[in-house]
């Protein structure tokens, strides 16, 4: 049965509120952990996903043995976890080089890249008036790529360069994770076995990387207890909200609501962490998601928000 759209409201307002979050606490972490290291973002990316998949192993493993999954469906929430594994690394990462404001605007980009997507993998040919808002979104990034700004202007990692690269291949992969993820719950998976699939694979892609950084896994209490707030809110309440409304709505409406991320974080990093909005940051993030809108406007037209992109298969 088909939630009501009040229900989908409802839950897609609180997945808002807890990825909202996420930024605020990965800086926490960033800053319990102390010092600069320009591998932290590995280390908070995989203990977040260790965490998260292991909390939901049980209950994966039981799923697993009463609904017997279709193989192809256990391969695209695998994949998705991969796409998440990527995801994370680069944007928190991002966080170490550039502004929470201007990593949250690139990281929230989905809809370009999603609309695309649907056109290259589905053969969805966008509106003519998609390729002018995608246009607006890049000279968007490039007046904030240029802009400047810093996470904090005294760090010797401050790169904004390398922060908005990363930060925009983030929103690259997320949307390649969040259209995986729904084929794998229309191949039958339910919400609770994906997530735990996709969590799982993307804790086990990137439990390796700390190590292999030379970083490991040794940090302060307080860092973990970031780690554990991480997990919670933006992970298995955040994300998890994102993916099962992927089931019931196109993946654009969904990443249209994800476009109010940078509102809250941008203020909250303002306020918390004395980040400096420039001129030049707050016009370019204005272009980037005008063309974002505009993106999305256009597929209104066409009528692919009411809709998801991929329908359910036999078992």
């Amino acid at each position: 049965m088909k939630p009501t759209p009040l229900k989908i409201t409802s839950i897609l307002s609180l997945g808002v509120l807890c990825i909202s979050l996420a930024a605020i606490l990965v800086r926490q972490a960033q800053h319990a952990y102390g010092g600069s290291n320009a591998h932290i973002g590995l280390l908070i990316a995989a203990a977040r996903m260790i965490l998260a998949g292991s909390l939901l192993l049980p209950a994966t493993l039981s799923s697993v043995r009463k609904t017997k999954p279709t193989p192809r469906a256990v391969f695209f929430a695998a994949l998705a976890g991969v796409f998440l594994a990527l995801h994370l690394a680069l944007w928190i990462t991002s966080l170490s080089y550039t502004s929470v404001a201007i990593s949250t605007v690139l990281v929230t980009t989905n809809p370009i890249w999603i609309s695309l997507l649907m056109w290259l993998i589905f053969r969805q040919v966008p509106p003519k008036l998609t390729f002018v808002g995608i246009g607006f979104a890049i000279l968007g990034s490039v007046i904030i790529g240029l802009s400047g700004g810093t996470s904090t202007p005294s760090s010797p990692l401050s790169n904004p360069l390398l922060g908005n690269s990363l930060a925009l291949l983030g929103a690259i992969t997320v949307s390649c994770y969040y259209l995986a993820g729904q084929q794998a719950q229309k191949l039958g998976l339910s919400i609770g076995l994906y997530a735990g699939i996709a969590y799982g694979t993307a804790g086990l892609v990137l439990a390796p990387w700390p190590l292999i950084v030379g970083i490991g896994y040794t940090a302060p209490l307080e860092f973990y207890v970031w780690i554990a707030l991480i997990t919670l809110i933006p992970q298995l309440m955040g994300h998890t909200i994102f993916n099962w409304a992927m089931r019931h709505v196109s993946p654009l409406l969904v990443t249209v609501v994800i476009l109010l991320e940078p509102v809250g974080a941008s203020l909250l990093a303002a306020w918390l962490f004395k980040e400096n909005l420039t001129l030049s940051i707050v016009a370019g993030g204005l272009v980037l998601l005008f063309g974002v809108m505009v993106t999305v406007w256009a597929e209104m037209k066409k009528g692919e928000l009411e809709k998801p992109v991929l329908q359910t298969s036999p078992q």
